[in-house]
């Protein structure tokens, strides 16, 4: 297992259970012992988590997430790099403009019953760049003003998948 589905699957949990102590953590996410060991050490050291120790047994750690905000914000952004690399034979159109002082830059991922179709119309007409360039310049714009903050990195995330009728959701 990658350290990311770790570290993921370690998040999760706490983000469901709010504390936990090692033994749980690893019985509910399958992680090996020595791997969840580097795991949690990792964790503490970002500062993502934090411990204490059990004042009735001392040979117990609690762990829990130090914020859950951020640990949600990790969970959705592994899950969008997930759907991405879950697509089994994408088409893909990228391109880039300069909007002020932005670099933006498009990436597009699309899959399709008919590929062929999809590349030569990624090719023919791609979508209107300068609208979308805009509106995130406007974003920027609008958080700078609100904020009192400049953006200098952002990023989007929009996934859409056709329910097909009796699946289930992917866990």
């Amino acid at each position: 297992m990658k350290e990311n589905e770790r570290l993921r699957k370690i998040r999760d949990f706490l983000l469901r259970k709010k504390r936990a102590i090692w033994t749980d953590i690893q019985k509910n996410t399958g992680i090996q012992p020595k791997e969840l060991s580097y795991d949690l050490k990792e964790l503490l050291k970002r500062g993502e988590i934090i411990c204490e120790q059990n004042m009735h047994d001392r040979r117990k750690t609690w762990y829990m997430l130090k914020d859950e905000r951020r640990t949600h914000t990790e969970l959705r952004r592994y899950e969008a790099i997930k759907f991405i690399e879950n697509l089994s034979n994408p088409s893909f159109k990228e391109e880039a403009k300069k909007v002020e002082d932005y670099e933006v830059v498009m990436s597009w991922f699309f899959e399709g019953t008919d590929k062929k179709k999809l590349d030569e119309m990624l090719e023919e007409s791609f979508f209107h760049m300068d609208i979308v360039a805009r509106a995130f310049l406007v974003l920027a714009t609008a958080f700078k003003q609100r904020a009192e903050e400049e953006l200098t990195k952002f990023a989007v995330v929009v996934t859409s998948q056709k329910k097909l009728e009796g699946a289930e959701k992917e866990e």
